[in-house]
C-alpha cells in the first residue's frame, strides 16, 4: 500500500509539472535586449549529457541508499538479521557509487574522445562531369 501511495505521488508531482506546459499567456514575449541568439540543440547535445546526468542519478541513488541503510541501522537495536541488511544496504550503495565513478574515470583515461561526441560530417565533393 504504501508503494502504491508513493507511487501515485510522484506521478502526480511529474505530470503536474507538466500540465501547463504549452499554455501561451500574453501572446508573443518580448525580445531579450542585446544582441542574444538562443542556442540550437540537437540529438548529440542530448547524448553527450546523458552520460554525466546518468553518473549524476546513481551518484543521488547511493546517497538515498545510504540514507536508507543509516535509518535501518539506527532502528534495527540489537536485532543481528536487521543489523546486517543495513550494513549490506549501505555496502551495495558504496560499492554501486564506485563503479559508476570508476566507469567515468576508465572511460575518460582510456580515450577521452569517446564522451566528447561530434556531428558527423557530409562530404560535399561532388565529382565532376569533365
Amino acid at each position: 500500500m504504501k508503494i502504491y501511495i508513493f507511487t501515485l505521488i510522484l506521478l502526480f508531482l511529474a505530470l503536474a509539472t507538466q500540465a501547463y506546459a504549452q499554455i501561451t499567456v500574453g501572446g508573443e514575449l518580448a525580445p531579450l535586449p542585446g544582441d542574444y541568439k538562443p542556442a540550437s540543440v540537437d540529438f548529440v547535445d542530448y547524448i553527450k549529457a546523458l552520460f554525466p546526468f546518468m553518473i549524476f542519478l546513481t551518484a543521488l541513488a547511493s546517497v538515498g541508499a545510504l540514507i536508507v541503510g543509516g535509518f535501518l541501522y539506527m532502528t534495527s537495536g540489537a536485532i543481528p538479521s536487521s543489523l546486517a541488511r543495513a550494513k549490506s544496504v549501505m555496502t551495495d550503495a558504496i560499492v554501486g557509487l564506485i563503479i559508476a565513478l570508476s566507469t567515468y574515470l576508465i572511460i575518460n583515461t582510456v580515450n577521452p574522445d569517446i564522451l566528447s561526441l561530434r556531428k558527423p560530417g557530409i562530404s560535399t565533393n561532388a565529382p565532376s562531369s569533365e
